[in-house]
């Protein structure tokens, strides 16, 4: 990981080199933009001043920002990288993924214990549910787990039944055993 980062950091890094020099290079520019050049009136002499900032939020400080100094302090916050930016490298690098690293054995004979108790809990829940159907006017099946998951809010990404997507027959008789109105409104 710290190969990751060290590379997008260099990559900021070259760019934060690049605009630091674009302002170095504006100041001894003929026009340049931080440095003023004032000649005397005989023109024996010129007088040599940095520029002042321009602050459009009048500060209660008198310091004086200069313009050169406000550019280089831009150059290097505008290019260097966020938190969440470095986040989204280490997440998009193909380098790194989870199974690139050897698990602690601490941790590897919890998450064998953990997936133990979740396959004795599935097993005794398909075995419940298959014990409770009777019915075979409303079978307990996976499209009733799908609709009792859904109505509770519970997580339905790992049913322990299989559930298979009704067609669209199903769905319609499903809807209208829901509101007996429509049953009613049927016949007019």
């Amino acid at each position: 990981m710290a190969e990751v980062v060290r590379a997008e950091c260099e990559r900021r890094s070259e760019m934060i080199r690049a605009g630091a020099a674009k302002v170095v290079a504006q100041l001894t520019a003929e026009d340049s933009l931080y440095v003023q050049l004032l000649p005397d009136d005989k023109c024996e002499s010129v007088q040599i001043r940095l520029r002042i900032s321009e602050d459009p939020v009048p500060r209660h400080s008198s310091t004086l920002r200069f313009a050169m100094l406000d550019a280089l302090k831009c150059a290097f916050v505008r290019h260097l990288p966020a938190p969440a930016q470095l986040n989204a490298v280490v997440l998009s690098s193909d380098e790194l993924r989870l199974s690139t690293f050897e698990e602690d054995a601490g941790a590897r004979t919890q998450r064998a214990a953990l997936d133990e108790k979740i396959t004795r809990v599935r097993t005794a829940a398909h075995g419940l549910i298959c014990a409770l159907d009777v019915d075979q006017a409303t079978p307990l099946d996976g499209v009733w787990l799908r609709r009792l998951q859904e109505e509770h809010g519970l997580p339905t990404e790992d049913p322990v039944l299989e559930y298979k997507e009704p067609v669209q027959a199903e769905k319609e008789a499903v809807a209208l055993e829901a509101d007996p109105m429509d049953k009613e409104n049927l016949g007019n």
